[in-house]
């Protein structure tokens, strides 16, 4: 199951790469995109899995890092997000909101540190030989 996890977390790595990529190519902008809703799905239900992986997940405390840094990053940005709709006003379209240029490149970086660190992880596992 371990092994699952960690190939599933560096697609999940590459997902937000790409979601980073799509707001940089939109300057920041929401746009109604099928490919945003869907990797922000997935990112979404990313961080309720990583969240049940801290609770509940019987990993080695050296995979922990990886549902710990995913849920922080989340909160950071729901954290800055909320900050920013609250500096902006109201806004009764998502597509009229902007995303600050550095937490895109903020999102891009953390897509590339993950995806790194999760690989890195994966690579180096030895304990289980199999996918389950």
């Amino acid at each position: 199951m371990i092994k699952l996890y960690l190939w599933l977390n560096v697609l999940v790595a590459y997902v937000v790469f790409i979601d980073g990529i799509i707001l940089k190519r939109q300057n920041g902008k929401i746009r109604r995109n099928k490919i945003l809703y869907f990797t922000t799905m997935v990112e979404f239900l990313w961080a309720i899995i990583s969240v049940f992986i801290l609770f509940f997940g019987n990993f080695p405390d050296e995979f922990l890092f990886l549902p710990q840094v995913f849920v922080a990053y989340n909160v950071f940005g729901w954290f800055v997000g909320f900050v920013l709709l609250h500096k902006s006003g109201t806004i009764v379209d998502v597509s009229e909101f902007k995303v600050s240029q550095w937490l895109v490149d903020f999102c891009i970086l953390f897509g590339v540190v993950y995806f790194l660190a999760g690989s890195y992880i994966l690579i180096n596992y030895d304990h289980c030989y199999s996918f389950f």
